[in-house]
């Protein structure tokens, strides 16, 4: 059986092989002076997002790759419907595959409602393999012109902490406000129109200048790669990375041995149990290497580690939507925000480091499973299967 469906996916993932990958030209943004506020916790997260968008009163846009069908992802989306029944403009983004399990009738009371929605990335029937595999991966949110939110969570149980699979859900996340809405707010313009063919137009407002140097970085088709080259090539002392996968492309990991010869130390921060299949598989030859050169990794156990980061010599960090992986580098559409400001990297830097004390080294019994049959499949699936994880 194992045999018949290793066959079946391999014949798969010729045919995805065969497909090119499409790439758009992304809005490229200067360095901003704006302000942060940093989460790790869901739950505070999703506090402050819910009474800002309860207190929106000019409009609202909401870009997520996944809004999940369960309690929590209907209480969200049931509070921009009760916006929109107030006359507040609501324009609502969410990626086809990643929100495919939202039902058609919660879909319809909210268009009913006045929500404006929008499937990103929908399937062709030109290019369905290709369709189905690039995936608009970005979590956007604009309030009034004056505040913002960007990172690594989604919209469900979950990410909440209540979640059935896992107790606990780490991830990066930010509030912002300042002259960086400017740019978030362009950059969801930019995505609706090329899901659309149609251009919003929203009021201009006075935006303050903040305290923090940062720039957006969106991202599309392998665009991704030279951002992270550049990042990891300035690199003159450490490199921390937290990733939920770790599938380097074979330019970046080139780089990060040769900054490990070059006596650069390396942080690499991993969840110690896997949220998709072949995940682990697919990442454990990487870890494996990365250590045996010297890079110091670690396994994060207390729940599930979904954070995306790579700080620079505790001066510059990447937060974002991200993965340290080739679908995030070659496939998805992400965006990711570039903190240039010394204390800002600090604050990123203190939760790394706390969720560093929150993980074991990588050890031997990790990368086995007591079914060495199971195991072997798995490992050679996974290296198939790779670049689409």
């Amino acid at each position: 059986m194992w045999v018949l469906i290793a066959i079946a996916i391999i014949i798969l993932v010729t045919l995805w092989l065969q497909t090119s990958h499409s790439s758009k030209s992304e809005p490229t943004y200067p360095v901003r002076h704006s302000d942060m506020t940093f989460f790790v916790n869901g739950h505070r997260l999703f506090q402050h997002y819910i009474e800002d968008i309860r207190n929106a009163k000019s409009w609202i846009c909401v870009q997520f790759f996944i809004i999940k069908n369960d309690l929590f992802g209907h209480h969200i989306l049931t509070v921009l419907q009760e916006k929109a029944s107030s006359g507040v403009p609501v324009y609502l983004l969410i990626d086809q595959m990643g929100s495919r399990t939202i039902a058609k009738d919660k879909i319809e009371t909210l268009k009913q409602a006045g929500v404006q929605v929008v499937y990103s990335n929908r399937v062709s029937i030109k290019h369905p393999i290709q369709s189905i595999n690039e995936r608009n991966h970005r979590k956007i949110t604009v309030i009034d012109g004056h505040i913002g939110y960007l990172g690594g969570f989604n919209v469900g149980n979950q990410y909440i902490n209540q979640g059935d699979q896992f107790s606990r859900w780490r991830d990066y996340h930010m509030r912002l406000t300042g002259e960086i809405i400017e740019d978030l707010s362009d950059q969801f313009i930019f995505d609706w129109r090329h899901n659309t063919s149609e251009s919003i137009t929203l009021p201009k407002t006075e935006l303050d200048r903040g305290n923090t140097q940062m720039q957006l970085i969106a991202s599309s088709g392998g665009t991704l790669e030279s951002t992270f080259l550049d990042l990891i090539n300035s690199a003159q002392e450490t490199i921390q990375i937290g990733s939920p996968y770790f599938i380097p492309s074979k330019q970046l990991k080139a780089l990060l041995i040769e900054k490990l010869k070059a006596g650069v130390h390396i942080d690499i921060l991993y969840p110690h149990d896997s949220d998709h299949p072949f995940v682990k598989e697919a990442s454990a030859p990487y870890l494996r290497e990365m250590a045996k050169y010297g890079a110091s990794v670690y396994l994060f156990y207390r729940g599930f580690y979904h954070a995306k980061s790579l700080i620079i010599d505790g001066k510059v960090a990447d937060v974002g939507t991200a993965n340290f992986d080739l679908r995030s580098l070659y496939l998805n559409e992400e965006v990711n925000m570039l903190i240039k400001d010394e204390t800002a990297v600090k604050t990123v830097q203190g939760y790394f480091n706390r969720d560093l004390r929150a993980a074991m080294p990588l050890y031997d019994a990790w990368f086995k499973t007591p079914n060495a049959l199971v195991f072997h499949i798995k490992k050679c699936l996974a290296r198939v299967l790779r670049f689409y994880l």
